[in-house]
Protein backbone atom coordinates (compact mmCIF):
# COMPACT_ATOMS: atom_id res chain seq x y z
CA UNK A 1 0.00 0.00 0.00
CA UNK A 2 1.38 3.96 -0.97
CA UNK A 3 2.03 6.49 1.19
CA UNK A 4 -1.68 7.43 -0.21
CA UNK A 5 -3.57 4.00 0.42
CA UNK A 6 -2.15 4.76 4.11
CA UNK A 7 -3.76 7.94 4.15
CA UNK A 8 -6.72 7.11 2.63
CA UNK A 9 -6.90 4.11 5.10
CA UNK A 10 -6.62 6.64 8.43
CA UNK A 11 -9.14 8.87 6.91
CA UNK A 12 -11.74 5.90 6.89
CA UNK A 13 -10.06 4.43 10.20
CA UNK A 14 -8.90 7.08 11.82
CA UNK A 15 -8.68 4.95 14.95
CA UNK A 16 -6.33 2.28 13.55
CA UNK A 17 -2.82 2.78 15.23
CA UNK A 18 -1.17 0.29 12.50
CA UNK A 19 -2.15 2.22 9.66
CA UNK A 20 -0.75 5.69 11.31
CA UNK A 21 2.07 3.73 12.25
CA UNK A 22 2.93 2.37 8.40
CA UNK A 23 1.87 5.61 7.44
CA UNK A 24 4.94 7.74 9.57
CA UNK A 25 6.78 4.63 8.11
CA UNK A 26 5.71 5.73 4.58
CA UNK A 27 6.83 9.62 5.65
CA UNK A 28 10.26 8.51 7.39
CA UNK A 29 11.49 6.37 4.29
CA UNK A 30 10.31 9.64 2.16
CA UNK A 31 12.96 11.84 4.91
CA UNK A 32 10.26 13.92 6.16
CA UNK A 33 10.99 13.13 9.82
CA UNK A 34 8.32 15.82 11.21
CA UNK A 35 5.38 14.24 9.62
CA UNK A 36 6.10 10.76 10.25
CA UNK A 37 6.70 11.71 13.99
CA UNK A 38 3.28 13.62 13.69
CA UNK A 39 1.96 10.06 12.05
CA UNK A 40 3.88 8.32 15.24
CA UNK A 41 1.96 10.42 17.21
CA UNK A 42 -1.29 10.14 16.13
CA UNK A 43 -0.81 5.70 16.63
CA UNK A 44 0.63 6.71 20.02
CA UNK A 45 -2.72 8.63 20.89
CA UNK A 46 -5.11 5.75 19.30
CA UNK A 47 -2.61 3.57 21.56
CA UNK A 48 -0.32 5.02 24.17
CA UNK A 49 0.64 1.21 25.02
CA UNK A 50 1.55 0.68 21.09
CA UNK A 51 5.42 -0.31 21.39
CA UNK A 52 6.10 -0.17 17.88
CA UNK A 53 4.75 3.29 17.69
CA UNK A 54 7.07 4.48 20.22
CA UNK A 55 10.00 2.86 18.95
CA UNK A 56 9.78 4.15 15.29
CA UNK A 57 9.11 7.06 16.72
CA UNK A 58 12.48 7.42 18.77
CA UNK A 59 13.97 6.37 15.25
CA UNK A 60 12.61 9.18 13.59
CA UNK A 61 13.55 11.43 16.42
CA UNK A 62 17.35 9.94 16.52
CA UNK A 63 17.58 10.82 12.88
CA UNK A 64 16.58 14.18 13.55
CA UNK A 65 19.39 14.46 16.40
CA UNK A 66 16.71 15.30 18.93
CA UNK A 67 18.16 13.21 21.43
CA UNK A 68 15.87 14.30 24.87
CA UNK A 69 12.89 13.22 22.90
CA UNK A 70 14.27 10.06 22.26
CA UNK A 71 14.69 9.46 26.32
CA UNK A 72 10.85 9.64 26.54
CA UNK A 73 10.25 7.04 23.69
CA UNK A 74 13.05 4.82 25.35
CA UNK A 75 11.31 5.37 28.50
CA UNK A 76 7.87 4.49 27.19
CA UNK A 77 9.38 1.30 25.55
CA UNK A 78 10.86 -0.31 28.54
CA UNK A 79 7.76 -1.85 30.11
CA UNK A 80 6.84 -4.11 27.51
CA UNK A 81 10.56 -4.98 26.36
CA UNK A 82 12.35 -6.72 29.41
CA UNK A 83 13.53 -9.00 27.15
CA UNK A 84 14.49 -7.11 24.39
CA UNK A 85 18.04 -5.01 25.02
CA UNK A 86 17.98 -2.91 21.83
CA UNK A 87 15.83 -0.55 23.96
CA UNK A 88 18.03 -0.20 27.04
CA UNK A 89 21.36 -0.20 24.76
CA UNK A 90 20.07 2.86 22.61
CA UNK A 91 19.21 5.36 25.52
CA UNK A 92 23.30 4.37 26.64
CA UNK A 93 23.56 5.61 23.22
CA UNK A 94 21.90 8.78 23.31
CA UNK A 95 22.59 9.80 27.04
CA UNK A 96 26.43 8.40 25.72
CA UNK A 97 26.21 11.33 22.85
CA UNK A 98 24.70 13.69 25.19
CA UNK A 99 27.75 13.66 27.50
CA UNK A 100 25.80 11.71 30.33
CA UNK A 101 27.93 8.85 29.79
CA UNK A 102 27.51 8.01 33.84
CA UNK A 103 23.73 7.16 33.06
CA UNK A 104 24.93 5.70 29.80
CA UNK A 105 26.94 3.31 31.47
CA UNK A 106 24.03 1.84 33.85
CA UNK A 107 21.76 1.59 30.75
CA UNK A 108 24.54 -0.30 28.22
CA UNK A 109 24.79 -2.80 31.63
CA UNK A 110 21.17 -3.27 31.45
CA UNK A 111 20.93 -3.92 27.86
CA UNK A 112 23.69 -6.57 28.42
CA UNK A 113 22.18 -7.93 31.45
CA UNK A 114 19.07 -8.68 29.27
CA UNK A 115 21.51 -10.13 26.34
CA UNK A 116 24.65 -10.79 27.26
CA UNK A 117 25.87 -11.46 24.13
CA UNK A 118 25.25 -7.83 22.73
CA UNK A 119 28.51 -6.75 21.01
CA UNK A 120 27.52 -3.42 20.32
CA UNK A 121 26.43 -2.62 23.90
CA UNK A 122 29.63 -4.29 25.11
CA UNK A 123 31.75 -2.31 22.43
CA UNK A 124 29.65 1.15 23.13
CA UNK A 125 30.32 0.05 27.24
CA UNK A 126 33.94 0.01 26.24
CA UNK A 127 34.15 3.06 24.57
CA UNK A 128 31.92 5.04 27.09
CA UNK A 129 34.29 3.51 30.37
CA UNK A 130 36.98 4.70 28.28
CA UNK A 131 35.80 8.04 28.23
CA UNK A 132 35.21 7.95 32.28
CA UNK A 133 38.75 7.28 32.59
CA UNK A 134 37.91 3.33 33.30
CA UNK A 135 41.03 2.44 31.61
CA UNK A 136 40.47 -1.66 33.19
CA UNK A 137 36.42 -1.55 32.72
CA UNK A 138 37.15 -0.61 29.10
CA UNK A 139 39.71 -3.43 28.83
CA UNK A 140 36.98 -5.44 30.06
CA UNK A 141 34.22 -4.59 28.13
CA UNK A 142 36.03 -4.51 24.68
CA UNK A 143 37.25 -7.70 25.59
CA UNK A 144 33.88 -9.05 25.25
CA UNK A 145 32.94 -7.55 22.49
CA UNK A 146 35.84 -9.11 21.13
CA UNK A 147 35.18 -12.73 22.29
CA UNK A 148 31.42 -12.65 21.43
CA UNK A 149 32.47 -11.67 17.51
CA UNK A 150 36.00 -11.26 16.86
CA UNK A 151 35.44 -10.94 13.33
CA UNK A 152 33.07 -8.12 13.14
CA UNK A 153 33.86 -4.30 12.69
CA UNK A 154 32.62 -3.88 16.27
CA UNK A 155 35.41 -5.79 17.31
CA UNK A 156 37.96 -4.65 15.26
CA UNK A 157 37.13 -0.87 16.73
CA UNK A 158 37.43 -2.24 20.61
CA UNK A 159 41.06 -3.77 19.51
CA UNK A 160 42.20 -0.48 18.37
CA UNK A 161 41.29 0.96 21.86
CA UNK A 162 41.99 -1.91 24.01
CA UNK A 163 45.32 -3.42 22.60
CA UNK A 164 47.29 0.03 23.55
CA UNK A 165 45.85 0.21 27.17
CA UNK A 166 47.09 -3.08 27.56
CA UNK A 167 50.60 -1.94 26.22
CA UNK A 168 49.57 -4.40 22.99
CA UNK A 169 50.89 -1.93 20.59
CA UNK A 170 51.38 -4.42 17.86
CA UNK A 171 47.57 -5.88 18.24
CA UNK A 172 46.50 -1.91 17.96
CA UNK A 173 48.64 -1.41 14.69
CA UNK A 174 47.20 -5.00 13.00
CA UNK A 175 43.62 -3.97 14.29
CA UNK A 176 44.27 -0.67 12.46
CA UNK A 177 45.92 -2.38 9.64
CA UNK A 178 42.66 -4.32 9.18
CA UNK A 179 40.23 -1.79 9.40
CA UNK A 180 41.94 -0.03 7.05
CA UNK A 181 42.12 -3.35 4.22
CA UNK A 182 46.47 -3.34 4.95
CA UNK A 183 48.43 -6.41 4.80
CA UNK A 184 49.76 -6.17 7.63
CA UNK A 185 52.68 -8.47 6.85
CA UNK A 186 55.06 -5.74 6.50
CA UNK A 187 54.80 -4.32 9.75
CA UNK A 188 57.71 -1.57 9.08
CA UNK A 189 55.35 -0.31 5.82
Amino acid sequence: MGRSGLSKAVAIKPDLELAWTYRGNALYGLGKVDDAVASFDKAIQVNPDYLLAWQNKESALNESERYQQCLVCYDRSFSSTRRNPQPYYSKGWVLRTLGRKKEAVEWLEKAIKVDATFVDAWATLGYTRYDLGDSKGAIEAFDKAIAINPQSGRGVGPTRIAAPLKGDYNGALAAFDKALGLNTANADA
